[in-house]
């Protein structure tokens, strides 16, 4: 990432000499999140199959190596009650974190860094849950699942 300097221009005679900006070595690397299109549920949780199917995970699975910072994206079922979503990140809540995208793929997203989140490095759980009509019936129930990962830094 770089701040604005302005381009070079070249000079009006061949053999003039060109002058550049001294304040193009403003730089800084690093990570950035950028968009992503996410086409496949990665892992569903492990229980009652039919309320499975209540939440996907699209870019998480048990054992994954993440790094920090660390998006996590969610696709819920169709028979869900969104407002009944709940998410905790090591034990605190963060169903707040979980906002809904207006592109990607995904229906819950989540950024979190271990300097301002509940993501710590080393080992994480993240565990969600919500409620809906299982396929088919009538009957309500509530979709748990906890997943666990690492965040390197």
């Amino acid at each position: 990432m770089q701040g604005y300097a302005p381009v070079p221009f070249l000079p009006d005679g061949f053999d003039a000499e060109t002058h550049v900006p001294h304040d193009t070595t403003n730089s800084q690397r690093g990570w950035s999140a950028g968009p992503t299109q996410y086409r496949a549920v990665i892992t569903s949780g492990r229980g009652q199959r039919n309320v499975n199917q209540f939440i996907g995970f699209l870019n998480l699975d048990n054992g994954m190596v993440r790094h920090d910072p660390a998006p996590i994206a969610l696709k819920l079922g169709a028979t869900v009650d969104p407002a009944t979503f709940r998410a905790e990140l090591n034990g605190v809540d963060v169903t707040a974190a979980f906002l809904t995208p207006t592109a990607g793929g995904a229906d819950r997203v989540a950024f979190f860094e271990v300097a301002s989140s509940p993501l710590a490095c080393g080992r994480n759980v993240l565990a969600v849950s919500i409620d809906g009509t299982v396929p088919g019936t009538t009957r309500t129930a509530t979709n748990r699942d906890r997943i666990a990962f690492t965040v390197e830094p």
